[in-house]
């Protein structure tokens, strides 16, 4: 699919001290493929080590990040990109089924007031019209807001 949406683009796979094969497979792809690098971690660092090392990877202006494990539909990339616009610095999908512990849900909840709070986040956009359900393909929906205070999606600052 990212060939269609752009001729110039890269994948970077972080591994993140995976003990299931998942090393191996992701250096296959890396020697089969110009377009895809790996990022290797000894040992599991944790999601936001994980973020930090696939950004500071990245070379390109847009960067788009999902997790491994299926959760988010890479289909609605294009969906993402659409409302990427000048004015805009950040879009974010979000799980419209999530696959959490109730712990982990409440834990989500609490940052998302904090970030509501703090940064003054837009409310999550909707694509479908008010009082229709999104479309079941839909698994993640774009959210537009103004940039909190260091982006880490969206456009890459200016070096």
């Amino acid at each position: 699919m990212l060939a269609v949406l752009s001729d110039d683009y890269e994948v970077i796979i972080v591994d993140d001290g995976s003990t299931d094969g998942t090393s191996a497979i992701a250096d296959d792809l890396a020697r089969d493929s110009p377009f895809v690098s790996v990022v290797h971690h000894a040992k599991n660092t944790g999601y936001g080590s994980a973020l930090r090392s696939g950004f500071a990877r990245a070379s390109k202006e847009l960067i788009f990040y999902t997790d491994g494990d299926g959760q988010y539909d890479t289909g609605d990339l294009p969906k993402l990109l659409e409302r990427m616009t000048d004015d805009v610095d950040v879009v974010n999908g979000f799980k419209l089924k999530r696959a959490d512990t109730a712990t982990r849900r409440v834990l989500g909840a609490v940052y998302n007031q904090f970030a509501h709070l703090l940064f003054r986040l837009q409310a999550r956009a909707r694509l479908a019209a008010p009082g229709r359900q999104a479309p079941a393909a839909a698994r993640t929906r774009p959210q537009a807001g103004p940039a909190p205070s260091a982006p880490q999606t969206g456009r890459r600052p200016p070096a």
